[in-house]
């Protein structure tokens, strides 16, 4: 695990945090896309960082 995973990894879960505390009034369209956006590129560090244990969210 690099010091550049451990940094990506935790501004990712940082966005999606606050995607998900957006949910309500302030949600707009366009966080849907961004937010499995997000899973995805989560799913992929935890695979790249862990090897081939199976990742779930």
């Amino acid at each position: 695990m690099t010091i550049k995973q451990i940094r990506d990894y935790t501004a990712l879960v940082r966005r999606r945090s606050e995607l998900v505390l957006c949910s309500g009034r302030s949600w707009k369209p366009e966080y849907t896309g961004e937010l499995a956006r997000i899973d995805n590129e989560i799913v992929r560090l935890r695979t790249e960082m862990l090897g081939d244990k199976p990742n779930v969210l």
